[in-house]
Formats: C-alpha cells, sequence, structure tokens
C-alpha cells in the first residue's frame, strides 16, 4: 500500500532526503532560509510503496493577497521532483493525485515548480515543460577533455591571467566572506539588479553555516589585490555556481573566468560529477547563457511543472472566463501578475 507523507519539520525531511541522490535546493536548511524570508511555508511531500521506492517534491506554501486561497511554488533555483531510484518515476502520476487531493482540502488553487534536468528527467512527464537550457560542465571526462571544452578563447584567456600574475584559491575567512559581500554588492549595484539578488548577512551566515551542503567563497588575486569573489555550493554530487562579482577596474579582464575553472578543478578533484553554471536570464540564449557555455559544449534542457488545482478559483483569481488547460508558457500562475 502506498504512503502519502507531509513532511514539514527538519529532523523528518533531513532523513527523508537520505534516500535520494539530491542537490542544495532540496535541502531544508535553503528552505527555512526561504520561510525567513517570507517566502512561503516549506513542506516535503512524498509517496512511498512498499518496495521501498518513492518520489518527493519539496514546496514552498503561500498566502494569496486578498484571497482565502493559497498557493505552492518552488525556492528559487533548481529544485523539483526527487525519485529514490529509476523504477520510482512509475509513482509520478499517483503522486500528482495524492497532490492534487492534499491541495483541495487545503485551499491551493495552483502549484509552480522548477525542476532540476541533473537529476531528472522531466520531458515526458504530465504537466513539466521546457523553459529553456542551463549549461553543464561534465566532471567523469578526465582534465584534458574538460578544458577541450571551453571556448578557445577562454583557454587562451587564462593562460594570459595566469602569466600577468593573476592567482585563484578558495577561503572562508571573516576577511574572505567581508571581501565577497563588498565586491557581489558592488557588481550588482553596477548592474541595476532587481532587489531579489541584494542580501543581508543573516542569509551569508545561513549559507555558510548550513550542515546540508558545503559552500566555498572562490576568489581570484591579483597580487594583493582580491578582484574577484564568488559563490559555490557543494552538495550529494553537484556543485553549483551561485554569486559572484567582480572589481569594476578589472571587468575587462574577466576574471570570473579563472573563478569558475578554479571551482571546476577543485569539484573533479573531489570526486564531484557535475558543475552546474545555470542559464540565462529567463532560460533564454542571452548574453550570461553565452558566457556560461565558453565553459563546456553541453546544455540540458530546463523544466518547470505547472498544476492548476482549482480551476474556478483560478479563473476567478487572474480574472480569466475561459482555461481550457495548463499554458505551457508564459507567466504562471497568472493571477500572480495581474495582481502584482
Amino acid at each position: 500500500m502506498n504512503e502519502f507523507k507531509v513532511i514539514t519539520v527538519k529532523d523528518e525531511w533531513c532523513k527523508e532526503l537520505t534516500d535520494y541522490r539530491s542537490d542544495w535546493y532540496h535541502s531544508w536548511d535553503y528552505h527555512e532560509m526561504a520561510f525567513k524570508n517570507n517566502e512561503g511555508k516549506p513542506i516535503l511531500f512524498v509517496l512511498a510503496n512498499d518496495s521501498n521506492e518513492s518520489i518527493a517534491l519539496p514546496l514552498l506554501l503561500r498566502d494569496i493577497t486578498g484571497s482565502e486561497h493559497k498557493d505552492m511554488t518552488s525556492v528559487y533555483g533548481y529544485p523539483g521532483f526527487l525519485l529514490s531510484s529509476d523504477d520510482a518515476i512509475n509513482l509520478f502520476e499517483q503522486f500528482l493525485e495524492h497532490l492534487l487531493v492534499w491541495s483541495n482540502n487545503n485551499s491551493v488553487v495552483s502549484i509552480f515548480s522548477r525542476l532540476n534536468s541533473l537529476l531528472v528527467d522531466a520531458n515526458a512527464l504530465k504537466g513539466c515543460f521546457p523553459n529553456g537550457e542551463t549549461v553543464v560542465v561534465d566532471l567523469s571526462n578526465d582534465e584534458d577533455e574538460q578544458k577541450r571544452r571551453y571556448r578557445k578563447n577562454y583557454r587562451n584567456l587564462l593562460r594570459r591571467l595566469e602569466k600577468d600574475g593573476f592567482k585563484a584559491d578558495w577561503s572562508n575567512s571573516q576577511e574572505s566572506i567581508d571581501d565577497f559581500k563588498s565586491i557581489y554588492l558592488a557588481t550588482m549595484k553596477g548592474l541595476d539588479a532587481g532587489d531579489y539578488y541584494f542580501f543581508d548577512d543573516a542569509y551569508y551566515d545561513d549559507l555558510l553555516n548550513s550542515t546540508g551542503f558545503e559552500v566555498r567563497i572562490y576568489n581570484v588575486w591579483l597580487n594583493e589585490i582580491k578582484v574577484c569573489s564568488g559563490m559555490f555550493v557543494f552538495c550529494d554530487d553537484i556543485v553549483q555556481y551561485h554569486l559572484s562579482g567582480t572589481l569594476q577596474e578589472y571587468k575587462d579582464l574577466a576574471p570570473t573566468r579563472m573563478l569558475i575553472d578554479q571551482a571546476r578543478k577543485d569539484a573533479t578533484e573531489l570526486g564531484f560529477k557535475y558543475l552546474h553554471l545555470g542559464g540565462g536570464l529567463g532560460g533564454g540564449r542571452d548574453s550570461l547563457f553565452n558566457f556560461k557555455y565558453g565553459f563546456s559544449k553541453e546544455s540540458i534542457e530546463f523544466f518547470v511543472f505547472k498544476m492548476i488545482t482549482n480551476m474556478d478559483a483560478y479563473k476567478e483569481l487572474s480574472n480569466l472566463t475561459e482555461v481550457d488547460a495548463v499554458p505551457e508558457s508564459g507567466y504562471f500562475p497568472l493571477y500572480r501578475k495581474v495582481n502584482e
């Protein structure tokens, strides 16, 4: 008999995750950070069968302003479905049925989640739609092959940076943390970034003190000057490129490439399987995607999951008279855009 579990406490959440290959975006610590930022209440939904196979999905339960209804969304990044084994995919449709019943019993109108293509192939799954590409470096290749997959001008640039005396390392010392905050803040201000990309000290403390994953601050130096700094998150067999910044006067020299190169080398030596660099804004092939793609000749399709669990309420909230099906593209849930 299948068992549907709704997990909302840390100990149970962390114990459950030991049954899966996962990423840091699935961790309790990251969801607790989202909760502290008023993004929603963390819930881990699980369906398990008698053969010890299970499927899980972490979500954030949110209020909808001006309504008695709620909805659920994923944390920022690449969370999504987890499978205890390849065969657990056979539980997918039953899992959605249980999720629908729970949603109806708890006034949930819709569910949205970004997915992690390194963990689950969502191509044929109900309610999962392509939403762009992300760049991944396959660390199972040897060093020479990894470097061959770099864009030629990246290899030339790295040689020039080394020749000119630039060096990369990592350190989580208090000085390194403070320098990262300063460089990252100045970079985001220079880019006129949105409010989401500005974090308080508590955010960094929670990241660096997490027991669910390891965060490393990488730095690029020219003599005694720290010209570039970035955060990488190590979890299970995946390393995620999270945040970085570069001093304005050194941007033209592109030291971020050395930053990523050093993290790649370290991750390979530590036995990690993938370095995931992410994609462009909105999943598009923009200049950000092109920068990341220069480190690899491999991109993977990025999927999102969408589910309307109360069609009548969804139409009312979205000021629509008809909705035939879950939209494959466009803003979802629509009422979040309509009511902004």
